[in-house]
């Protein structure tokens, strides 16, 4: 059970080039017979969010037809041109107009992520009054990955995407899971004016937890312990790992019932 208003936020919009499949989103590629979405929303099922809306973009009439078909409580936002991750998010500021709360940010192409880590990240993102929480973890390759700068004392300080490092911020192997807690609707305000002017040329989601930090707000940065649990598809044979991975994870689970 989770305390105060909370709305789900799946950003489900990606196109995964690197799928090489043009005629199906990357958020229905299957995994063990079951789209990565499914996963996902399967996961946010017993947090009983207060709604839960899916951010569709790519191929979105497949993606918009799936959940009509499996979950029909799940509503949708578009995002017509994928122009990074802030954008996406605020692709939900008109049907959030007139509600305040917490906004809880996962990822479609994440299907491993638990529930209880998902419950965990709402407990601290209300226990210390945050205005964002960022879910981190501490992965043995970060390439690729946003990574976490702290200050000396490990307080949190900012995110940086891997494409906007310098060499020597390389090394740091604490990175950012792409999965958010933050309050609404100063969220939205901040993110309409970040800019794109990066190595990507997108909004980034990230940047709020520099302009909140700059207008005095709480930011934090929890650590979670097991980082498995937020290996994303990019390729085909990602998505074959995490497939192994799963059926070792349920053949592990087993043993220790029995």
């Amino acid at each position: 059970m989770i305390m105060g208003r909370v709305i789900g936020a799946v950003l489900a919009a990606g196109k995964g080039k690197r799928m090489q499949d043009p005629t199906r989103p990357k958020v229905l590629a299957l995994l063990e017979g079951k789209p990565l979405l499914w996963y996902v929303l399967q996961a946010l099922e017993p947090l009983n969010l207060e709604r839960t809306i899916a951010i569709v973009g790519y191929q979105r009439e497949q993606v918009i037809a799936y959940l009509a078909e499996h979950f029909p409580h799940v509503e949708y936002a578009v995002q017509a041109a994928q122009l990074g991750t802030g954008h996406a998010v605020l692709q939900l500021e008109e049907s959030l107009r007139q509600w305040q709360g917490t906004l809880l940010i996962a990822n479609g192409d994440v299907p491993l992520v638990e529930s209880n880590t998902y419950q965990a990240l709402l407990a601290q993102h209300h226990q210390t009054r945050a205005t964002m929480t960022v879910l981190t973890t501490m992965v043995p390759s970060p390439d690729g990955y946003g990574r976490i700068l702290r200050e000396e004392d490990g307080t949190f300080c900012a995110i940086v995407e891997d494409a906007d490092l310098e060499p020597n911020q390389r090394h740091i192997t604490e990175i950012n899971t792409g999965i958010y807690a933050a309050e609404v609707p100063l969220l939205f305000e901040v993110l309409r004016a970040t800019s794109n002017a990066n190595a990507q040329g997108e909004f980034y989601l990230t940047d709020a937890v520099g302009a909140l930090r700059a207008r005095g707000e709480s930011v934090h940065a929890w650590c979670h312990p097991d980082w498995q649990q937020f290996l994303g598809v990019n390729t085909y044979q990602q998505l074959e790992e995490l497939a192994a991975l799963l059926s070792a994870r349920r053949r592990s689970t087993s043993a220790e019932v029995q």
